[in-house]
Parts: C-alpha cells; structure tokens; sequence
C-alpha cells in the first residue's frame, strides 16, 4: 500500500528474448507480481522489453497494440496487484508508423501507448518513427513524466508538464542483467518526475 505523500517505484529488469512477445510477458507478469508483493504502486520494465532489443525482432508483423490480446496476462498482474506497470514496446499505430513506445497499464487493466520514444538513437532510426510530443501519467496524485533512455539526453524531453504540452493519461487506483529481479526506492513528495526506460543497466 502507498502512505500519504508517498509512491513506491520498483525498477525491474530481466533478460528480454528477442521476438517472442509471449514469453517476454510472462517474464513481465512475474516481476510485475514480485514488485506487489513488495508494496510497490508502479514497476518500470526496459526499453523495447515486450518486443526485444534486436534490429531482427523490428518488423510490423512483430509490433504490438495496446489492444492486443497477448497482454491480457499483464493486465491480469496490474489489476490483481492494483499496480501501474510502464513497458516498452513496439508499436502499431492506424496511421501506419511503427514507434519505440512505452506502454502504460493502469492498476485497472486499461493499457494506453501514451509516449513514443522522441529521439531515436542509431539503428532505432532505419524501423521506427520518432515520437512528437511529451506524454505523462498520474498515479496516486503523482505526475509521471514518460521517456526512454536516449531521452534523457535531452532536457526538454524531460520538462514538466505542460511547459511542452505533454498528453497526460491517469492511471488510478482502482483502479538488462539477466537476473530477474526488481528493486523498489522510495521516493519524496514532488510536483512531478520521471519515469524512463532503458535498454540497459544506468
């Protein structure tokens, strides 16, 4: 459970098997449970976790939806943990782009693609399309603001809603070492923060 003024963040990190999103969410399922257990309000998995970090894994066929019925597991693990989860992933959108995103499932199961990665970093460039606007999550009347690794790189990416107009998604209540394990910290009261992914260990 989360005190007054305080959320409980677990970062997690496993071993990601390139291609075989099924797999790969279990995986998600497992650390996401683990980090219930301890009390956590939100895990946060790496960059491209559910899709693999491999240039042969990024094909449209191979890009995910937030729809799409191989979550389901994972929206299972949120709500039974009533814990927000923020993944990256391959994305499909309508418009035909194919993004580095993160997905986030709410601690109800809702699953939104609210941030896509903005700047793309070597071969990231060849498949995907580069995101265009900041993207935030609040959760437990904290304001999380989305990025992915080579993000941080770039404060503005980084600046608080709404100085850069950033989409915001609420995730309420009811609402890689290859070892699979997952650490929580946490952390004081803020106006907000960042949740970022990374395809490696900071």
């Amino acid at each position: 459970m989360t005190s007054a003024g305080v959320l409980r963040v677990a970062a997690a990190q496993a071993e990601s098997v390139s291609g075989d999103v099924p797999a790969n969410v279990a995986t998600a399922v497992s650390l996401v449970r683990a980090a219930a257990r301890g009390g956590a309000r939100l895990v946060v998995l790496p960059e491209l976790f559910l899709t693999g970090y491999d240039v042969a894994a990024w094909t449209p066929e191979g890009c995910l939806r937030p729809d799409d019925a191989v979550l389901e597991p994972l929206r299972s693990a949120a709500r039974e943990g009533a814990i927000a989860v923020v993944v990256g992933a391959a994305v499909a959108h309508e418009d035909g782009r194919h993004t580095l995103s993160v997905l986030v499932v709410a601690p109800d199961g809702t699953t939104t693609a609210p941030y896509d990665k903005q700047h793309l970093f070597a071969d990231e460039r060849e498949f995907f399309d580069a995101g265009d606007h900041g993207a935030s999550i609040t959760l437990d009347g904290w304001e999380l603001g989305l990025g992915v690794c080579y993000d941080g790189c770039f404060p503005s990416t980084r600046r608080p809603p709404p100085q850069r107009g950033r989409r915001r998604t609420s995730a309420r209540r009811r609402t890689s070492s290859a070892r699979s394990t997952g650490g929580t910290s946490t952390t004081p009261p803020a106006r907000s923060t960042t949740a970022s992914t990374s395809s490696s260990p900071a």
